[in-house]
């Protein structure tokens, strides 16, 4: 699935992949599931794997207890820099 069409995710690792659909903000899994060619057990394993190294955090669905959101670890996120630009997370905060 090509996502943004000047950076298509088929040229992104699984994880580069999960962090490509995070950057925008938190999602279901079952959002993340459905966006990248693996399988689940393959991305539920990542998942927990990204979790567990701190780029990514996951939280129970308040709405729905049994979803689970995913979204990028505050920390990483503050640490990308790609190329001339940093990612801003103070302003899309507020």
């Amino acid at each position: 699935m090509n996502v943004n069409s000047k950076f298509p995710m088929d040229y992104l690792n699984y994880e580069g992949q999960i962090i490509s659909l995070l950057i925008s903000g938190p999602k279901r899994a079952h959002h993340i599931y459905q966006n990248l060619s693996a399988s689940q057990p393959t991305v539920s394993s990542l998942l927990s794997r990204m979790v567990d190294r701190e780029i990514i955090t996951c939280q129970r669905d308040r709405q729905d207890r049994r979803g689970v959101i995913y979204s990028l670890d505050e920390n990483f996120l503050n640490s990308l820099n790609v190329g001339d630009f940093a990612i801003d997370t103070e302003s899309s905060s507020k």
